[in-house]
């Protein structure tokens, strides 16, 4: 497992869009690099709050660019509090 990566986000990446996050890296481009879609970014958001209990922006989501872009906001979340969203 990725030592920079979140542990719930890593297996969200793992068993729901089948990524190999052993080899991914923090600036690895979601869509040009990991070959991500409209599709995958709705499997992760919903993966996402159905694994935490978070309820991530779609909005703020798509706007990521690289895996370490949704790590970060993925984070943001987590240290928001339970229930609470990242729509800030």
């Amino acid at each position: 497992m990725s030592s920079w990566l979140s542990d719930k986000l890593c297996r969200v990446f793992q068993k729901d869009l089948a990524l190999d996050v052993e080899n991914v890296d923090p600036d690895d481009r979601l869509i040009e690099d990991l070959g991500m879609d409209s599709v995958a970014f709705a499997i992760a958001l919903v993966a996402i709050e159905e694994q935490t209990g978070l309820q991530l922006s779609g909005q703020r989501l798509m706007e990521c660019r690289t895996i370490g872009e949704v790590d970060a906001l993925f984070r943001v979340a987590l240290a928001g509090a339970p229930g609470t969203s990242a729509d800030a």
